[in-house]
């Protein structure tokens, strides 16, 4: 996990890639599960407002960037915004403590990743 400095949103930010259909697809509904608890923006709006994060990072994966600064990516980055859901919030705790959960999650989610723009 890594934090950013230039972070000036009132609610956590999740970035995805916004030329993916498949990313999209999921980031609606992924916004009608969290509602007003998080913003979205596409990486290609996105990326300036967080210089500290490099773009190659945004076009790897997406991010969660919580209201404090630190930053998830990946698999981690779906679990925190799910758990800003009331009665989901401890996914992101099972993501990290459950024996094996954090590797099988992003293993998941890279395969998924490397193939989204075919999905």
């Amino acid at each position: 996990m890594t934090s950013v400095n230039s972070h000036h949103h009132r609610r956590p930010v999740f970035v995805y890639d916004g030329s993916c259909g498949f990313c999209r697809l999921w980031v609606s509904r992924l916004d009608a599960l969290t509602g007003d608890r998080v913003d979205y923006e596409p990486y290609q709006n996105a990326a300036s407002g967080f210089p500290e994060i490099p773009r190659q990072a945004f076009e790897r994966s997406a991010h969660f960037i919580d209201k404090d600064g630190r930053v998830f990516s990946g698999a981690a980055a779906l679990f925190k915004a799910i758990s800003t859901v009331p009665g989901f919030g401890s996914i992101f705790w099972l993501y990290e403590n459950a024996p094996g959960a954090a590797t099988l999650s992003e293993r998941v989610y890279e395969a998924v990743s490397r193939r989204r723009h075919s999905l």
